[in-house]
């Protein structure tokens, strides 16, 4: 089955695909499925990525029937082979880096990573729940895998955009199942690209989504280790700088909106504690008589009260001083 995939060329891969995947779930038990179908999506993934006439997304013909098709065998030979978690996650993981890469538009990337983390987010729910609501520990296998489907997600598709990993709905499925450490370390990649990208951060349900990925760093969650604070304050300092620096990417026309926005964030700020809240709550403050300028400027129409602002910009400054 492996030399079928490098001794023949691509487009008859893609000619012959569905007699090759339904082979694939007929094997002997023991043969290795998933490793089989991962060397044909890589060798077809990198095909599609190929410039010129004979590689790219048109050589293959309808993107988005290949990629059902491969949907629909693989869930077949997940089936027929009662493959384990870890074997799912591996034979997922490749779909997902061959999906994004044959997708031709952002919307099309979207939903494919969505179809996929939603099969996986079911499997790893009903895991984590066997086993006190997570995935094992950090260096598990289930564990390392979902981080680098999530990274791979935000890596490819952004954060925050149209079609950025906040409109995915088991993203923070998959997430929430991960071992704390995992959780961190998927909230401060997700960060960094969020401020690498520098895109804006125009509604409250984007910053709660993304402040609720960003969990483990905004507040200690009941699995954190007690010491995370006292054992790297340089590390802990630079992720406080991170929460801190979204609030400059907050934007929104409507000035009602955005001192809304400013309210969501200091609620999850307020749970972060006396050591989170020095670094976070003070942007808000400054954000916050920076708009008073705007709604000076807009005057009773734009929806906000110069009395409300001094009131928020109070009640922020008595918070920090406790």
């Amino acid at each position: 089955m492996d030399l079928v995939i490098h001794g023949f060329p691509c487009e008859y891969h893609v000619t012959t695909l569905n007699q090759y995947l339904g082979t694939c779930a007929e094997l002997k038990e023991g043969v290795n499925v998933s490793s089989i179908l991962q060397t044909l999506m890589d060798r077809l993934g990198t095909y599609c990525a190929e410039p010129g006439s004979s590689g790219g997304s048109n050589a293959i013909g309808n993107v988005q029937e290949l990629f059902e098709t491969f949907d629909t065998k693989v869930k077949g030979v997940i089936d027929a082979t009662k493959m384990n978690l870890e074997g799912i996650l591996e034979l997922k993981k490749s779909q997902l880096g061959f999906a994004l890469g044959i997708a031709t538009s952002e919307k099309e990337k979207l939903l494919y990573a969505g179809l996929i983390l939603d099969f996986c987010g079911s499997l790893i729910s009903a895991s984590a729940s066997s086993s006190g609501g997570r995935l094992g520990s950090s260096s598990s296998k289930e564990s390392k895998l979902s981080v680098d489907m999530l990274e791979t997600s935000y890596k490819m598709l952004g954060v925050t955009s149209d079609c950025g990993v906040l409109k995915l709905k088991s993203f923070g499925t998959v997430q929430k199942c991960l071992p704390w450490e995992d959780r961190k370390r998927v909230a401060v990649g997700l960060l960094k690209r969020t401020l690498e990208d520098d895109e804006p951060i125009s509604t409250p349900k984007q910053i709660t989504t993304l402040l609720t990925f960003a969990m483990p760093l905004v507040t200690d969650e009941d699995d954190a280790p007690g010491d995370q604070i006292s054992s790297s304050p340089s590390t802990f300092a630079k992720e406080q700088a991170m929460i801190a620096k979204l609030v400059q990417s907050f934007h929104n026309d409507d000035l009602a909106v955005l001192f809304k926005m400013y309210h969501f964030a200091r609620k999850a700020f307020g749970k972060g504690g006396k050591m989170r809240i020095r670094y976070t709550l003070l942007p808000l403050v400054f954000a916050i008589l920076r708009l008073t300028e705007r709604v000076s400027d807009a005057g009773p129409s734009c929806g906000v009260k110069l009395k409300s602002l001094f009131k928020f910009v109070h009640d922020t400054i008595i918070g920090l001083v406790r």
